[in-house]
């Protein structure tokens, strides 16, 4: 499989690896480079991340979404919005706040999905898909078309096709990280 392939050097990469760690409840930054503690680590206060969109101290959270069936209806009232979640290594974007267990097998009650606003989605990644309608759906990106997303719920394997003119924005999910990188912002 692909974890054989990897591990034997026939391939150097793979774009599932969010997937994988969600899987294994393991830090995606941990299972990428190595570096760090598996199931993530208290945040220093001068604790920063040179990764993928360059030395970051911190992301804004925007709120907090339960992720039902897929879909992500952030709730900017909740008081994790008065945060930001560190060492994201994401120049541009924010962290959304998993509220509960019974969403997406792999998010657990408490951890943050951080979104990049700068990069876009390609397939394999993960992705928040906002409709003209308002709903915003949690999908993996499976092949892109000049006129649609052919997308699956990473949870319920839903495939279905978004047209591309009712899909509003599409943004890149890059980790989904422990509570232990929140912190409040001081008043």
């Amino acid at each position: 499989g692909d974890i054989s392939n990897l591990e034997g050097g026939l391939v150097s990469g793979s774009t599932k690896g969010v997937q994988r760690a969600l899987a294994v409840d393991c830090d995606p930054y941990w299972l990428a480079t190595g570096s760090g503690q598996p199931y993530g680590q208290a945040a220093a206060e001068d604790m920063e991340f040179a990764g993928r969109g360059g030395n970051v101290v911190g992301i804004p959270v925007r709120g907090a979404s339960e992720f039902l069936e897929g879909g992500v209806d952030i709730d900017e009232s909740d008081p994790s919005a008065e945060g930001v979640v560190l060492g994201s290594g994401v120049l541009g974007g924010y962290a959304v706040k998993v509220r509960g267990d019974r969403n997406a097998p792999a998010l657990k009650d408490g951890q943050f999905l951080v979104v990049d606003t700068l990069n876009n989605v390609r397939p394999g990644d993960l992705g928040l898909f906002s409709l003209e309608d308002g709903t915003v759906l949690l999908r993996e990106l499976l092949r892109e078309t000049d006129d649609a997303y052919h997308v699956d719920s990473p949870a319920w394997g839903a495939r279905q096709t978004l047209q591309k003119i009712t899909v509003s924005n599409c943004e890149l999910v890059v980790a989904v990280v422990s509570a232990s990188r929140w912190k409040k912002l001081k008043a």
